[in-house]
Protein backbone atom coordinates (compact mmCIF):
# COMPACT_ATOMS: atom_id res chain seq x y z
CA UNK A 1 0.00 0.00 0.00
CA UNK A 2 1.08 3.09 -1.00
CA UNK A 3 1.12 5.73 2.22
CA UNK A 4 1.13 9.25 1.95
CA UNK A 5 2.47 11.43 4.80
CA UNK A 6 -1.18 13.47 4.85
CA UNK A 7 -2.64 9.97 6.26
CA UNK A 8 -0.12 9.06 8.03
CA UNK A 9 -0.33 12.50 10.31
CA UNK A 10 -4.11 12.03 10.34
CA UNK A 11 -3.63 8.40 12.26
CA UNK A 12 -1.15 9.71 14.11
CA UNK A 13 -3.42 12.69 15.17
CA UNK A 14 -5.87 10.24 16.37
CA UNK A 15 -4.34 7.85 18.15
CA UNK A 16 -2.93 10.67 20.51
CA UNK A 17 -6.21 11.90 20.72
CA UNK A 18 -7.94 8.42 22.07
CA UNK A 19 -4.95 7.11 24.14
CA UNK A 20 -5.93 10.65 26.12
CA UNK A 21 -6.27 10.39 29.84
CA UNK A 22 -9.90 10.45 31.00
CA UNK A 23 -11.13 12.46 33.46
CA UNK A 24 -13.77 11.43 36.48
CA UNK A 25 -17.31 12.65 36.14
CA UNK A 26 -18.64 14.72 38.60
CA UNK A 27 -20.76 13.32 41.31
CA UNK A 28 -24.29 14.44 40.79
CA UNK A 29 -27.07 15.36 43.17
CA UNK A 30 -28.74 11.83 44.42
CA UNK A 31 -31.83 11.44 43.20
CA UNK A 32 -34.82 13.09 45.52
CA UNK A 33 -36.42 10.20 48.06
CA UNK A 34 -40.24 8.66 47.06
CA UNK A 35 -42.30 8.06 49.73
CA UNK A 36 -43.97 4.38 48.83
CA UNK A 37 -45.00 2.41 51.27
CA UNK A 38 -43.37 -1.31 51.27
CA UNK A 39 -44.51 -4.62 52.13
CA UNK A 40 -42.67 -7.98 53.33
CA UNK A 41 -42.93 -10.64 51.09
CA UNK A 42 -45.28 -13.68 52.54
CA UNK A 43 -46.82 -17.24 51.39
CA UNK A 44 -50.92 -16.97 51.33
CA UNK A 45 -53.43 -19.27 49.63
CA UNK A 46 -55.14 -17.97 46.49
CA UNK A 47 -58.57 -19.37 45.48
CA UNK A 48 -58.04 -20.93 41.68
CA UNK A 49 -60.87 -19.83 39.76
CA UNK A 50 -61.27 -19.58 35.97
CA UNK A 51 -64.43 -18.44 34.21
CA UNK A 52 -64.92 -18.91 30.45
CA UNK A 53 -67.77 -18.89 28.30
CA UNK A 54 -68.19 -22.12 25.98
CA UNK A 55 -70.32 -25.00 24.55
CA UNK A 56 -70.21 -28.20 26.95
CA UNK A 57 -70.57 -31.22 24.30
CA UNK A 58 -70.84 -35.07 24.51
CA UNK A 59 -67.82 -37.22 24.04
CA UNK A 60 -69.54 -39.54 22.21
CA UNK A 61 -73.03 -38.51 20.33
CA UNK A 62 -75.16 -41.30 18.63
CA UNK A 63 -77.93 -40.73 15.91
CA UNK A 64 -81.42 -42.38 16.93
CA UNK A 65 -83.10 -43.40 14.01
CA UNK A 66 -86.45 -45.70 13.23
CA UNK A 67 -86.09 -48.47 11.30
CA UNK A 68 -89.78 -49.08 10.78
CA UNK A 69 -92.34 -45.36 10.55
CA UNK A 70 -94.50 -44.83 13.76
CA UNK A 71 -96.07 -42.69 16.67
CA UNK A 72 -93.85 -42.83 19.70
CA UNK A 73 -96.09 -43.26 22.46
CA UNK A 74 -93.53 -42.91 25.19
CA UNK A 75 -90.27 -41.97 26.11
CA UNK A 76 -88.07 -43.63 28.48
CA UNK A 77 -84.72 -41.78 28.56
CA UNK A 78 -84.07 -38.42 28.34
CA UNK A 79 -81.03 -36.03 27.45
CA UNK A 80 -77.87 -37.05 29.49
CA UNK A 81 -78.89 -40.47 30.64
CA UNK A 82 -76.36 -43.61 30.49
CA UNK A 83 -78.11 -46.28 28.17
CA UNK A 84 -77.31 -49.87 27.75
CA UNK A 85 -77.20 -52.01 25.10
CA UNK A 86 -80.45 -53.37 24.40
CA UNK A 87 -82.00 -51.06 27.00
CA UNK A 88 -85.97 -50.07 25.26
CA UNK A 89 -85.59 -46.17 24.58
CA UNK A 90 -89.09 -45.41 23.32
CA UNK A 91 -92.04 -47.57 22.54
CA UNK A 92 -94.04 -46.93 19.21
CA UNK A 93 -97.61 -46.89 18.73
CA UNK A 94 -98.45 -50.89 17.81
CA UNK A 95 -101.62 -50.47 15.87
CA UNK A 96 -99.99 -49.77 12.20
CA UNK A 97 -96.87 -52.81 13.07
CA UNK A 98 -100.17 -54.93 13.85
CA UNK A 99 -101.20 -54.65 10.60
CA UNK A 100 -98.32 -54.62 8.87
CA UNK A 101 -98.06 -57.96 10.55
CA UNK A 102 -101.51 -59.15 9.65
CA UNK A 103 -100.66 -58.25 6.06
CA UNK A 104 -97.36 -60.45 6.00
CA UNK A 105 -99.28 -63.59 7.36
CA UNK A 106 -101.68 -63.29 4.85
CA UNK A 107 -99.38 -62.84 1.91
CA UNK A 108 -97.54 -65.88 3.89
CA UNK A 109 -100.95 -67.92 4.15
CA UNK A 110 -101.16 -66.93 0.18
CA UNK A 111 -97.82 -68.51 -0.64
CA UNK A 112 -98.44 -71.23 0.84
CA UNK A 113 -101.19 -72.30 -0.47
CA UNK A 114 -99.86 -71.74 -3.81
CA UNK A 115 -97.35 -74.33 -3.03
CA UNK A 116 -99.89 -77.19 -2.36
CA UNK A 117 -101.59 -75.83 -5.85
CA UNK A 118 -98.20 -76.49 -7.36
CA UNK A 119 -97.53 -79.89 -5.59
CA UNK A 120 -100.95 -81.15 -6.14
CA UNK A 121 -100.11 -79.81 -10.20
CA UNK A 122 -96.76 -81.50 -10.64
CA UNK A 123 -98.00 -84.72 -9.22
CA UNK A 124 -101.23 -84.66 -11.75
CA UNK A 125 -98.30 -84.09 -14.53
CA UNK A 126 -96.30 -87.08 -13.52
CA UNK A 127 -99.49 -89.01 -13.55
CA UNK A 128 -100.20 -88.09 -17.19
CA UNK A 129 -97.10 -89.01 -17.77
CA UNK A 130 -97.22 -92.42 -16.45
CA UNK A 131 -100.43 -92.91 -18.71
CA UNK A 132 -99.15 -91.33 -21.54
CA UNK A 133 -96.10 -93.72 -21.26
CA UNK A 134 -97.90 -96.66 -20.65
CA UNK A 135 -100.47 -96.22 -23.35
CA UNK A 136 -97.37 -95.47 -25.69
CA UNK A 137 -95.44 -98.90 -24.78
CA UNK A 138 -99.31 -100.45 -25.81
CA UNK A 139 -99.61 -98.81 -29.18
CA UNK A 140 -95.93 -99.58 -30.08
CA UNK A 141 -96.69 -103.35 -29.31
CA UNK A 142 -100.12 -103.16 -31.70
CA UNK A 143 -98.03 -101.59 -34.24
CA UNK A 144 -95.42 -104.41 -33.91
CA UNK A 145 -98.03 -106.96 -34.20
CA UNK A 146 -99.24 -104.68 -37.28
CA UNK A 147 -102.62 -105.10 -34.92
CA UNK A 148 -103.16 -101.02 -36.28
CA UNK A 149 -102.26 -98.80 -38.87
CA UNK A 150 -99.00 -96.60 -38.46
CA UNK A 151 -101.54 -93.43 -39.18
CA UNK A 152 -103.46 -95.05 -36.10
CA UNK A 153 -100.13 -95.34 -33.85
CA UNK A 154 -98.89 -91.35 -34.89
CA UNK A 155 -102.39 -89.75 -33.74
CA UNK A 156 -102.34 -92.24 -30.57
Amino acid sequence: MNWKPTTIGLFGLFFLTACGSKESPTPQASAPQSKAQTEVVRMAPVDQVYEAAGTVRARNVAVLSARVPGTITAVRVKAGDRVTRGQVLLTLESAELDAQVSRSQAGLAVAQGGITESERGVAAAEADARLAAATYSRYRDLLAKKSISPQEFDEV
